[in-house]
């Protein structure tokens, strides 16, 4: 079965988390004490430390990523739909759908107020913006897939063929400021455009070979 696992870079070993089967996608809390991810018709939280999975919303299949703010609010993707919640549960808020396209992989800019996202549908898949006040959807410009803002400056995305990419990126204006540099090859990119790409606050990058 798949499960969660856990592990500190200072450490040689890994944990497994109890009663965490059947896993998708998971992703972190703001300040990583968290862990919330797709299983069995719902979306769950459990603490990194282990102990009870909470429930925080049902979610049907096609679970395609999350992302969790300093403000408290869970995006998601399930079925080409992005959808808003609370981490602690709550009222779910559909923000953008369309039939003829596929929104997945959505990733909150530091703000809270805006997220990155792709876009799939006829066509290369495309690297955008939503602002939540006024649901504006904004192309930046870039062909790629799971696109995730590195701080200092830096969005990085993925493409089908597996390479990773940094631009400079102006979170406040939503602006491409520059030209993308190749940061990592062989990057393992599954069905729908997950990449398997983490990152941390600080710098660190990790990433699972193709």
């Amino acid at each position: 079965q798949v499960r969660l696992y856990v592990r500190a870079f200072d450490q040689p070993s890994v944990t497994v988390l109890a009663t965490t089967e059947n896993t998708a996608q998971p992703f972190f809390s703001p300040d990583g004490s968290w862990i919330a991810y797709w299983s069995n018709g719902a979306l769950r939280k459990v603490s990194v430390a282990g102990g009870t999975v909470i429930p925080i919303t049902p979610a049907s299949g096609g679970f395609q990523g999350g992302s969790w703010s300093e403000r408290g609010d869970i995006i998601f993707a399930s079925n080409g739909t992005l959808f808003r919640t609370g981490a602690d549960g709550g009222p779910v808020d559909t923000l953008l759908r369309d039939t003829t396209k596929s929104y997945r992989w959505p990733e909150f800019l530091p703000d809270g107020k805006t997220l990155l996202f792709m876009t799939a549908g006829q066509g290369p898949p495309r690297i955008q913006a939503l602002t939540l006040s006024s649901r504006k959807v904004t192309d930046l410009g870039i062909t790629g897939v799971n696109p995730r803002y590195a701080g200092r400056g830096q969005l990085m995305y993925a493409t089908v063929e597996g390479l990773l990419f940094a631009v400079p990126f102006d979170a406040a204006s939503l602006r491409v400021r520059g030209s993308a540099t190749l940061v990592a090859t062989s990057v393992r990119v599954a069905a729908g455009g997950a990449a398997k790409v983490g990152h941390s606050r600080n710098g660190v990058l990790a990433w699972l070979g193709g």
